[in-house]
């Protein structure tokens, strides 16, 4: 609807908005008409020309329409064949989000089927997946531990000497 909006403004004033000073221009036109101040920013995000990912404030809506010489942005959608304000741009919008909760929800439905009739064998797998997990864990664990604290720890001769110079410098 807000498109359908967009291009009859762009009709009815001869012109595409498509730099900054198109939409300053308009913003004076609006306010000329209209008696009621749209910023040319406010304009630009309408446009979709800043993706703050705002939708336009029902006072913009109404004035744009206004402009068009519709009572508000409400009478401008019954023309256009839409029942009422608020209402998705269009049906198949509406029915893409009906679809994709239902598609979930069989999904869901699913994969709750799959787990219930699967459960021993899925219990089975994770029993085994589990116990690799642990004796790879414990594995690397006791390696650790042994060249940690294992065995008799002999100093190389690097460390001797670089104890040695420190031991000197602090004289």
């Amino acid at each position: 609807m807000e498109q359908i909006l967009r291009e009859m403004i762009e009709k009815m004033v001869g012109r595409k908005m498509v730099v900054p000073r198109d939409f300053a221009w308009l913003s004076e036109k609006v306010e000329e008409r209209t008696q009621q101040r749209v910023s040319a920013s406010t304009l630009r995000r309408f446009w979709g020309y800043v993706s703050e990912g705002v939708s336009a404030s029902k006072f913009t809506k109404n004035v744009l329409a206004n402009f068009l010489g519709y009572a508000d942005f409400e009478e401008f959608g019954l023309s256009q064949g839409t029942v009422q304000e608020g209402w998705p741009d269009s049906y198949s919008e509406t029915m893409n989000k009906k679809w994709t909760l239902w598609a979930g929800l069989i999904l869901i439905l699913v994969v709750f089927i799959l787990v219930w009739q699967f459960a021993p064998a899925i219990q089975r797998w994770l029993a085994n997946v589990f116990i690799d997990i642990i004796v790879l864990v414990l594995t690397f664990a006791a390696g650790w531990l042994l060249g940690r604290f294992g065995g008799k720890r002999n100093r190389s001769d690097n460390e001797k000497n670089a104890r040695n110079i420190t031991e000197a410098q602090k004289r």
